[in-house]
């Protein structure tokens, strides 16, 4: 016992050697040359928030476009389509080219709605909080810290309002339209109005790293994380990877919701549900689903 507890202890410090090695170091490098490659740029100043916010707008976007393309790619080519959780949604557009209408959409409100948020509302607020860059850059124990914080408040903030928006009253007036799809796709993941958008699909994502004061490169790591697993969630396939992941809902617990219009509110963890009493388990793969009406 003794022994493999000192094997796991040396291993880890063996990851973090190597994690300071190959990405810190590299990576503080490459903050300590801003200045050279970027002349009278600081955060302090307008060049410098705006050169910050169009940080937040890459990894908010390239990963969204790219990723979705990724699952796109998947049902244009009919590949996994047996780990399909809803094969033949009925009263659902989910054809090819109902999801390049979506994109055509989400693609606009990036450019439109996103890049002036990021710009007026998001940088001013975490530059009031001591917005740096500075190198060395943060342990990668900081930077979990910080992702698993971040993420747990966006659960948090986003259970609650995602069900507060499924009260009749604001239902049909807030959110309605992200439910057109009740069989999802993954660039339907940000398929909603301006207010949702915004309201309850981005600002929770920043409440932690602005409680916590986190480093702009813990920000943009959990910035990719969570557009990672909001994608996966609305993909419509179940990847079993994402199981392992204690109390992650993935895939079946939100296609669940899609498909019903009622429950599983939660983002990422199931945890608020189980605790409120709303959550649902997802049938099996391949099992037959109804699919509700609004």
């Amino acid at each position: 016992m003794a022994n493999a507890t000192h094997a796991a202890a040396a291993a880890a410090t063996t990851t973090s050697a190597l994690w300071t090695e190959q990405v810190v170091g590299p990576l503080s490098e490459v903050g300590k040359q801003l200045p050279a490659w970027l002349p009278g740029v600081s955060v302090d100043d307008g060049q410098g928030a705006a050169f910050y916010a169009v940080g937040l707008f890459l990894v908010a976007s390239v990963p969204y476009f790219l990723l979705g393309g990724f699952y796109f790619a998947l049902d244009a080519l009919q590949l996994l389509q047996g780990r399909r959780l809803t094969p033949e949604p009925k009263g659902s557009p989910r054809s090819l080219a109902d999801m390049l209408k979506c994109l055509a959409h989400t693609a606009t409100m990036h450019i439109a709605v996103l890049v002036p948020y990021l710009f007026l509302a998001v940088v001013p607020a975490l530059r009031s909080r001591g917005l740096s860059w500075e190198a060395p850059l943060p342990a990668w124990t900081e930077v979990a810290w910080h992702v698993l914080v971040s993420a747990l408040i966006n659960d948090t903030i986003f259970y609650w309002a995602h069900r507060i928006v499924h009260s009749p009253s604001l239902y049909r007036m807030i959110h309605k339209q992200h439910h057109k799809y009740k069989a999802p796709f993954a660039w339907a993941s940000e398929y909603a109005g301006v207010f949702e958008l915004l309201a309850i699909d981005g600002t929770p994502i920043f409440v932690g790293p602005y409680l916590l004061r986190s480093h702009v490169f813990s920000l943009y790591v959990w910035m990719f994380i969570r557009l990672v697993y909001t994608l996966e969630i609305h993909s419509g396939f179940d990847l079993w990877v994402w199981r392992l992941i204690p109390f992650y809902g993935g895939a079946p617990m939100h296609e669940w919701h899609h498909n019903n219009t009622l429950g599983n509110y939660s983002d990422c963890f199931s945890i608020w549900d189980r605790l409120c009493g709303t959550y649902f388990e997802p049938p099996p793969l391949g099992s037959k689903k109804k699919v509700r009406s609004d």
